[in-house]
């Protein structure tokens, strides 16, 4: 019995040496690394930490010399081809929202300010909320003050090449006329 106490009381021994030789390597390991010695020149420059990232190509403006102007176009005109896809997309979605709004003529339900400057949430009835600036000076306000007097729905829209228009109506033949930005999600 004495034998295998001292068996496991050397064991025990064993495992704390270790485990203090490991904690005693982890904190070496951690330590920052011994500053550069100060001279006057290193004293005054202040130099950015390297970054481990791989560097980002630089934007086709300031394209090093050793790229070829061809290769330059090419990128740029595929660049727009792929912006152009992506606005049609952009305006396809919003106006299969605009559609079933119009369709179904849901009423509006509030106007609120959005994050960006001269542009409103404009929140529906379903839950449905497009960002939208005013087409022309003083839209907004008259849509704010048809919501509040009327039930005011989507009357109508137009997806052009570049904008979505949506007009505002409610009684007595009043009209605002909104620019659709994007949609956005209800709060």
């Amino acid at each position: 019995m004495q034998w295998v106490m001292l068996c496991l009381l050397v064991a025990m021994v064993i495992a704390v040496a270790a485990t203090a030789a490991h904690a005693v390597r982890l904190l070496h390991d951690r330590r920052p690394p011994a500053a550069p010695k100060k001279t006057r020149a290193s004293a005054t420059v202040v130099r950015p930490a390297r970054s481990t990232h791989p560097a980002r190509p630089a934007p086709a403006g300031d394209a090093p010399a050793q790229w070829d102007p061809a290769d330059i176009a090419e990128l740029a005109e595929r660049f727009a081809a792929v912006a152009a896809e992506q606005a049609r997309a952009h305006s396809f979605a919003i106006g299969m929202r605009l559609r079933v709004l119009a369709h179904r003529r849901v009423p509006l339900r509030a106007v609120q300010p959005a994050p960006a400057h001269g542009t409103a949430r404009i929140c529906f009835a379903d839950g449905t909320v497009v960002i939208a600036r005013a087409a022309r000076p003083g839209e907004l306000l008259t849509l704010v003050c048809g919501v509040h007097r009327a039930a005011t729905c989507l009357a109508a829209w137009d997806t052009g090449p570049h904008v979505t228009t949506m007009r505002f109506a409610w009684n007595h033949g009043h009209t605002a006329d909104l620019i659709a930005i994007g949609l956005d999600n209800s709060d």
